[in-house]
């Protein structure tokens, strides 16, 4: 069947692109982590991008846990007319600030008429409004100032 064929073409398509970009942003790790900042002695990453999948940016958190001690990541990803928001706080920022990833995106997000939630050291939300993302991130760097 034509139809059939055509769709496990796209399928196979959409998955080798979904790698490349994971490869790209794993081989942009240090670049991107040459962005932190430190607020407070907390020191925090914000990063933005676009075309990644929340999946994408959760990977790119784990790489970022692995290389780096102590920190809290939001990762944005502008998709069409869609943001994508990944938070990851490592485990000593749970644990000495009472940091939680999960409360933090969902704040954040509002700000983009969005909503999400999850762990303490990990969560993912979506925002409807793209002409936010910039006061998404100065909600974040506010929440871990006022931390």
């Amino acid at each position: 069947n034509k139809v059939k064929a055509i769709l496990d073409d796209n399928k196979k398509f959409e998955k080798e692109l979904a790698r490349s970009a994971t490869t790209k942003l794993s081989s942009d790790i240090d670049s991107i982590l040459a962005q932190t900042e430190n607020v407070k002695d907390i020191t925090i990453l914000t990063y933005k991008t676009e075309d990644v999948q929340t999946d994408q940016l959760k990977e790119l958190s784990d790489r970022i846990r692995d290389k780096a001690k102590s920190i809290a990541a939001l990762l944005v990803s502008k998709n069409d007319d869609r943001l994508s928001f990944v938070c990851m706080v490592t485990d000593d920022l749970i644990k000495d600030k009472q940091l939680h990833a999960g409360r933090i995106i969902q704040e954040v997000a509002k700000i983009a008429d969005g909503g999400g939630g999850g762990r303490p050291n990990l969560a993912t939300a979506g925002g409807k409004n793209i002409n936010k993302i910039d006061e998404a991130i100065v909600k974040f760097k506010n929440i871990l100032e006022n931390s």
